[in-house]
Order: C-alpha cells, then sequence, then structure tokens
C-alpha cells in the first residue's frame, strides 16, 4: 500500500523512476562489469525525489493555474457588439434600416453569442429580404446550419466513442441537471469511467460544469452545441424516429410507443420535456 505522502507526488516521483530505468536500462552492461558503478548511477537519481516544499510550490501554482483559466475564460458576443458584427457581415454597413432590427436580433439571439455563428448567418444572408431572413432562421432551429455544425463537429469527432456517447446523452437530457445526478444516472451505463468522461467533456470545452455560486453543481453546454448533438442522432435516421438511439422531444416519444418502432428502450427519468 502506498504512504499517505505518495499520492501528493506520485506523478513526479513515477517520472523520475522512468528516467532512472532508462538510465540504468543505457548502463546495464557496464554494470555488470562495476556493479558498484550502476549502483551509484541508481542512489544519484533518488537523490532528486521531490521535497515536500517543492510539491507545496507545484500545488499552489496548479491553483493559480486553475484560476486563471476561470478569469480568462472566452466570453461570448452578444448586445450591440453582436448586432455591429451581423450588420457589417450582411450587409457591409453598419446603417441598417430599422426594418431589420427585429430579425437581426433574432439572428444574434440563435448564434449564443458565437462570433463564428454570426459571421456565417450574416455571409448566407448578404442582401436578403426580411422574409428570407425570417425563412432561413426558422430552418436552421429545425436543422441547424452545415456549415457551422461541420465546426463544432471537431472537437466531437475527436472523442473516443464512449465520450461521444456521453456526450449525446447530455446533450439530448441532460442539459441544465445536476452534475452529481447525471453521474448517477449515467453510471448504470458506462460504470465508474463516467466521472472521466465527462471530465474529458469539459476539458474539451463541450459541456461546462458551473455552481454560480449555488451549493450544487450543474451541466450545461452553449445551445449551438447541444444542437449540434441533437443533430447527430437526427442523422442516425432523418426518416426513423424509432431508429434513432434517443429521443427528447415528448410527442416523438409517444409517437415510437403508440407506432411500435422502437425496438429498445432506455429511460431516463431526469429527462426534462
Amino acid at each position: 500500500m502506498a504512504s499517505p505522502r505518495s499520492s501528493s507526488y506520485s506523478f513526479i516521483y513515477i517520472g523520475l523512476r522512468h528516467d532512472c530505468d532508462g538510465l540504468l536500462r543505457g548502463t546495464q552492461t557496464e554494470a555488470k562489469e562495476n556493479r558498484a558503478k550502476g549502483k551509484k548511477i541508481k542512489e544519484s537519481c533518488w537523490l532528486y525525489r521531490p521535497s515536500t516544499s517543492t510539491i507545496q510550490e507545484l500545488q499552489e501554482l496548479l491553483s493559480h493555474v486553475e484560476l486563471l483559466k476561470s478569469m480568462y475564460e472566452m466570453k461570448g458576443l452578444y448586445g450591440i457588439e453582436a448586432i455591429e458584427l451581423l450588420r457589417w457581415v450582411a450587409f457591409k454597413n453598419n446603417q441598417v434600416p430599422s426594418s431589420y432590427e427585429e430579425i437581426l436580433n433574432r439572428a444574434v439571439r440563435y448564434a449564443s453569442g458565437l462570433p463564428l455563428a454570426i459571421e456565417i448567418i450574416g455571409s448566407n444572408l448578404f442582401r436578403k429580404s426580411i422574409e428570407e431572413w425570417k425563412n432561413t432562421l426558422e430552418g436552421y432551429e429545425k436543422i441547424p446550419n452545415k456549415e457551422i455544425q461541420k465546426i463544432l463537429r471537431i472537437s466531437y469527432d475527436a472523442l473516443e466513442e464512449e465520450e461521444q456517447s456521453v456526450f449525446l446523452d447530455i446533450a439530448c437530457c441532460f442539459k441544465g441537471s445536476i452534475q452529481v445526478e447525471v453521474e448517477n444516472i449515467l453510471h448504470a451505463h458506462y460504470g465508474h469511467c463516467i466521472k472521466h468522461h465527462v471530465g474529458v467533456l469539459a476539458e474539451k470545452s463541450l459541456i461546462k460544469i458551473n455552481s454560480h455560486g449555488r451549493p450544487y453543481v450543474k451541466v450545461t453546454l452553449h445551445d449551438l452545441i447541444e444542437d449540434m448533438g441533437k443533430e447527430v442522432v437526427r442523422q442516425e435516421s432523418p426518416k426513423e424516429l424509432g431508429e434513432r438511439s434517443r429521443l427528447w422531444h415528448y410527442d416523438d416519444i409517444i409517437q415510437v410507443l403508440k407506432e411500435k418502432t422502437v425496438s429498445k428502450i432506455d429511460i431516463y427519468e431526469h429527462c426534462s420535456f
């Protein structure tokens, strides 16, 4: 059994052991001829075991890194700045007829603070009428824009298969749920790996773990990333609801149950319809 102190600096200790072993392997022939020399090398490696003060300094450094990550987290583009960007992209001018203001605000709300989405929407609607703007945005709300989805999927496609599955579960059913409850429910499917998978998703910014000063921590994600996850599921079977791996709309669930078009059912009690 490892000593109580070992866990606090095992990552450093193991790294040094590997270095030492490599050094010893490199001198194995010489060690046979001169074991004293090999012993001396091994002892010199052990001299580099980190001290308690070094560990404390590293722990302080890591805590500062986490603080900096939270302080410098990229903020979204909202309000007048988002409107101005959309005007310049869609109209090549900041002076836009007042009749467009409502639809511009609707487009900005859809982009949810993502500058990339604002630019793609604006370029697609360059010199379009208000009616065309309305029709296009209504289409995006049903089926997300392909250009935006392609870029957002890069991080998703880089995930391992089981990590992708956890992401789709969260995007389709658990947005805004309490982290502990999500992990407890999904534990039945993924076992103890669920904590690791959730951590990976957070590291890749596909989900956010945020308490906002509350005593409990919630799992959230950007609206367009949520749409991307749901679109991945929709593409599994665009026409047949019963062939999709996940359903989250109440009416869709009722439909497949009535028509008996689904072969397997796993119920997540905390899904919100």
